[in-house]
């Protein structure tokens, strides 16, 4: 039986999926983190949701989320996929969620 494995690229050493645009990855590795910026480093699949809506639910005096999960994921950008040209227009403080070995 053969086992298939997801397909990845080296990027500057780290393991990224196939489908993902490096020279977006090569951006995040650059990004430089802003004063107000505020990162969400967890390992992937570990429960990279779940702590982004706790992270939400401290910074906002223990209010939930109320409105649709794709606006919320649109104002938690995955540092890896939008990179750091794609950081420059969200609302501040920003909360960055990333995988990236820091």
């Amino acid at each position: 039986m053969v086992e298939s494995f997801p397909k990845t690229k080296i990027i500057e050493g780290i393991a990224i999926p196939d489908f993902w645009d490096a020279e977006i990855f090569r951006s995040a590795l650059n990004y430089k983190a802003q004063s107000d910026d505020i990162f969400l480093v967890v390992y992937p699949k570990s429960g990279t949701t779940w702590m982004q809506v706790i992270l939400y639910t401290l910074m906002n005096d223990g209010k939930a989320f109320d409105n649709s999960m794709a606006e919320y994921f649109a104002c938690t950008p995955f540092l890896e996929l939008v990179g750091g040209r794609g950081m420059k227009n969200m609302h501040r403080p920003c909360v960055i969620k990333t995988h990236l070995p820091f």
